[in-house]
C-alpha cells in the first residue's frame, strides 16, 4: 500500500478503541433494569449495528476484501469526493488529519468488537 496505510490501517485501529469504549459506556449506563426491558434494549442496540452494516454494505465489501483500487480517493487527505459514501462525521473532521473514510473503517472495527 501507498501513503494510505496510516489512514486505512493505523489510525482506524486507534480511533476504533475510542469508539468502542465510548459506545460500551453509553450502552451500559443507559441499560434499563428488568430482564424484559434489558432484552428489548439490547435488541435495539443490535439493530443499530445491523443498520450501520446495511447502510454501508458496499464499503464493507470493499474493505473486507482488502481491495485498494479506490484507496487514493478514500484514504488520502484532501481527495474526498462528495459522490462517494461520506458520513456526516467527515464534514466535522479536521481535513488536515482525516480522510473521507478513515472514521468509517474505525467504526467497522469498533462494531466488530461490540
Amino acid at each position: 500500500m501507498k501513503k494510505s496505510i496510516f489512514s486505512k490501517v493505523q489510525k482506524p485501529i486507534i480511533v476504533s478503541k475510542l469508539i468502542y469504549y465510548n459506545t460500551i459506556y453509553k450502552i451500559e449506563t443507559r441499560k434499563p433494569y428488568g430482564a424484559k426491558r434489558t432484552k428489548k434494549y439490547f435488541t435495539k442496540e443490535l439493530k443499530k449495528l445491523k443498520r450501520f452494516f446495511e447502510n454501508n454494505l458496499d464499503f464493507y465489501k470493499y474493505y473486507r476484501s482488502n481491495n485498494s483500487f479506490v484507496d487514493e480517493k478514500f484514504f488520502v487527505r484532501g481527495k474526498h469526493d462528495i459522490r462517494l459514501w461520506l458520513d456526516t462525521f467527515y464534514f466535522e473532521a479536521d481535513h488536515r488529519f482525516s480522510t473521507s473514510h478513515d472514521y468509517k473503517v474505525a467504526k467497522i472495527i469498533a462494531n466488530d468488537l461490540i
